[in-house]
């Protein structure tokens, strides 16, 4: 029953807030935006939270390792294609942004959804995103990647660790590996103890591009959930944080 409260010696603070006229919130709408983002055809971010996320990850230094988490639907693919798009003050042109993900059906999604951003000259518009079908297909993604012409590239942990791998080397060898993206990066834990072991054999994959790839161009390394356990972070920690860098 506070002093400053009317009648609060003969009524409780609950009873006046039950009799208190209600008065709308006010909001000012605040446009969250960045240039950038007409590279991928949208005006504006979803929340605070894409926001701080994609500037953190244009901003990162090469080498480096960033856990993202969202709730889903907050637009996570947003942040890849912004790698792929934006890039990195030192990456330039050239560049293959490798996003592992942990069904053929959303490799699909994801290169519809890419489909859809807006058109580059140097890219041709029929380019195959995504690692699967046919062995023609598979082919066509393999060169692009060794040349760097491929720019998004979404597979599976089987094929990320399998026959993509020498090509993945390869771009790597010439410093066109932008980023490796692991989309569902709480599958590592979850999935790859004894589902499928080939989820945390990426860190041997991740070892790998970092060292055959200079040091001024080392891959970003972006990891998104939109749920983690502590244990998926530990382990996340282990197979790509290299205390060193």
């Amino acid at each position: 029953r506070p002093a400053w409260l009317p009648d609060s010696e003969r009524q409780s603070v609950d009873w006046a807030a039950t009799v208190a006229e209600s008065r709308p919130p006010v909001t000012t709408k605040r446009l969250l935006t960045d240039v950038f983002l007409s590279r991928v055809g949208v005006d504006e971010y979803r929340s605070p939270s894409q926001c701080r996320a994609a500037r953190t990850i244009l901003t990162a230094p090469p080498g480096a390792t960033i856990l993202t988490t969202l709730p889903t639907g907050e637009g996570k693919s947003l942040l890849f294609q912004l790698v792929d798009r934006v890039g990195f003050p030192d990456s330039q042109g050239l560049g293959v942004t490798l996003v592992i993900v942990p069904t053929v059906t959303l490799a699909i999604d994801h290169e519809q959804s890419a489909r859809k951003l807006p058109l580059l000259a140097d890219r041709p518009p029929d380019q195959p995103l995504a690692y699967v079908g046919n062995d023609s297909r598979k082919l066509q993604i393999r060169e692009a990647l060794r040349t760097g012409q491929q720019g998004l590239c979404f597979a599976s942990p089987e094929s990320a660790c399998g026959s993509l791998r020498p090509a993945l080397l390869a771009a790597a060898n010439a410093g066109h590996v932008r980023a490796l993206v692991v989309d569902e990066a709480h599958l590592i834990d979850g999935w790859g103890t004894d589902f499928r072991t080939e989820f945390q054999l990426l860190g041997g994959l991740w070892s790998e591009l970092n060292a055959r790839s200079p040091v001024t161009h080392r891959p970003r390394t972006l990891l998104l959930s939109a749920t983690l356990t502590p244990m998926a972070v530990q382990a996340l920690q282990q197979l790509f944080a290299d205390a060193q860098t």
